[in-house]
């Protein structure tokens, strides 16, 4: 595969290299397919070996086997993607390229003027993370790290990494609203949180607060208990908190009459022309005792 660098803080590649696709993802469930007929790639692979894999009762298991076909398979899939992908997460570590997703139609990186360069520090925290957990790899092949009584972990490791890698390469970095900081109130607009990275954070760069996606969400649902949502509204709200409640609690609530509640206009397109309709909203520090209060029941129970 060719690579071609033009010496101006842009860089211009030949399609060769970008029309593959990843090989380390698993299968799209909804079954769609690409302009071209293909299908379209699913969630980057993580490969979460359990000894349960290589048999449900221990005396059943292979001796001296720490990883199961299925998992190596996995893990051989996802270091196959390894050359390119630490490619493009040098080039991006630098902001040097536009990348368009693997498996787009076209599979080609459109150069962009940039002056100066700048430095993206999320590329190159994902490529380090990625090359320190290529590392406990070694010189093995896959077939060799399956006796290692570490192999699991290193296939988790790896794997988690190069997941974190790809979703930087194919997500363009876009401003996402955050709320305000429950520090100092600013206003945070970042990169789009990955919520199912553990290392990534929602941070401010006025006052140094720095929180995980999850407890972020519940800081902003603490700051905001007066807030009126819908029932749609509420329950978006405090799952992604991760705390619990339902719509159907929340119904039942209602019926009961145990939840006060007003109406809110909502605008709304009707036969071509906006109009207002009224809705119920519901207080948020209320539906959240409320679901503390079922939770605390059924834990009891």
């Amino acid at each position: 595969m060719t690579h071609h660098r033009i010496p101006q803080p842009t860089s211009c590649f030949s399609g060769d290299p970008y029309s593959r696709r990843w090989s380390g993802r698993h299968p799209h469930e909804s079954g769609r397919r690409l302009p071209d007929g293909t299908p379209e790639p699913g969630k980057p692979i993580i490969v979460n070996c359990k000894p349960t894999h290589l048999g449900d009762n221990e005396e059943d298991r292979p001796a001296g086997v720490y990883l199961c076909d299925d998992c190596a398979d996995q893990l051989q899939q996802v270091l196959a993607d390894l050359p390119a992908l630490l490619r493009d997460l040098g080039d991006a570590t630098c902001k040097q390229t536009a990348f368009v997703q693997h498996g787009s139609r076209h599979g080609q990186q459109q150069a962009r003027d940039e002056a100066p360069v700048d430095f993206n520090p999320s590329a190159s925290h994902a490529r380090a993370k990625l090359l320190t957990a290529v590392r406990r790899l070694g010189s093995r092949t896959v077939h060799q790290l399956v006796v290692d009584p570490t192999a699991a972990e290193i296939a988790h490791e790896i794997t988690v990494a190069a997941s974190r890698g790809q979703r930087i390469i194919d997500s363009p970095p876009s401003l996402w609203f955050y709320g305000a900081c429950p520090e100092c109130r600013t206003e945070l607009y970042l990169e789009r949180i990955d919520g199912d990275d553990p290392e990534a954070t929602i941070h401010c760069d006025s006052c140094g607060y720095a929180a995980n996606l999850q407890a972020h969400n519940r800081a902003q649902l603490n700051a905001g208990e007066d807030r009126m949502l819908t029932v749609t509204e509420l329950v978006s709200a405090i799952t992604t908190a991760g705390e619990v409640v339902t719509r159907n609690q929340i119904d039942g609530w209602i019926r009961r009459g145990g939840l006060p509640r007003e109406q809110r206009p909502i605008p709304r397109w009707r036969d071509g022309r906006l109009v207002a309709e009224l809705v119920y909203v519901y207080r948020l520090g209320d539906v959240r005792d409320l679901a503390l209060q079922a939770e605390i029941r059924k834990a009891s129970a």
